[in-house]
């Protein structure tokens, strides 16, 4: 709690609650998520991830 108390403390939004991207980014970031675990091809999965739609 002592963090919460704190000044210094910086609070940011959730991706996953839909606070910082909206649900469109955030489903073509999960389906790049999800080839990347079948593919392991980092670099679609990087240009993908770095896709604003």
């Amino acid at each position: 709690m002592a963090e919460w108390a704190d000044g210094g403390t910086r609070v940011v939004g959730s991706m996953t609650h839909g606070v910082v991207v909206d649900s469109a980014w955030s489903a073509a970031f999960d389906t790049a998520l999800s080839q990347f675990t079948q593919d392991k091809d980092a670099a679609r999965f990087a240009a993908a991830a770095g896709r604003r739609r």
